[in-house]
């Protein structure tokens, strides 16, 4: 049997092609951990949209930094796939920084207010990398959700791959009144 990626018959779907795996490396390029991501499509160009502690490094709760070597992020491996002919994926690997080089601060975006306390953050892609965005040519509009809908929540638990370094899709449900904030419960 021909595996998918090599298989023009073979429909992945959009969303699959558009959740690379991250590896989060050290300065010296070893990686500390590897990680779930989705690419986005923003007014500026294409986002690799993930977890504040995956690009950070520190636990945001805590502020503690989650290597057990103290070691800090210096840069990404991004492993993903890409539009070949307009209809047939490819994988893609590539490595970006996620420090400026010309005053070593960290470049990626986070909540302007609440910062590491909402553990997503977006780091802009250089200009000229073929990706698929999550958000491209997908139709949206307002959304009700409650208690009990399916949800499907795509990545790489473990760093478990399903296959050619496509995301695992988990089926889950919404388990709690979406309007609430839990962490602010204290039982």
């Amino acid at each position: 049997m021909t595996p998918a990626a090599f298989d023009k018959t073979v429909v992945v779907t959009k969303l699959s092609i558009t959740a690379p795996r991250i590896e989060v490396l050290a300065e010296n390029g070893d990686t500390l951990a590897a990680a779930s991501a989705a690419f986005y499509q923003g007014l500026d160009g294409q986002y690799l949209v993930t977890n504040w502690h995956n690009l950070a490094g520190i636990n945001p709760a805590t502020g503690v930094t989650m290597s057990g070597s103290g070691r800090l992020p210096a840069g990404l491996r991004i492993i993903g796939r890409r539009m070949f002919d307009a209809t047939w994926n490819v994988p893609i690997t590539f490595e970006v920084e996620l420090r400026n080089a010309d005053d070593g601060l960290f470049i990626w975006k986070q909540h302007p207010t609440l910062g590491r306390r909402v553990d997503v953050a977006a780091l802009k892609l250089p200009d000229g990398i073929d990706v698929v965005c999550a958000n491209n040519d997908i139709w949206t509009s307002p959304v009700i959700k409650t208690p009990g809908d399916e949800v499907f929540v795509l990545g790489y638990p473990l760093n478990v791959t399903g296959g050619l370094n496509y995301p695992l899709w988990k089926r889950a449900s919404i388990a709690s009144e979406p309007s609430e904030d839990l962490d602010a419960i204290r039982i």
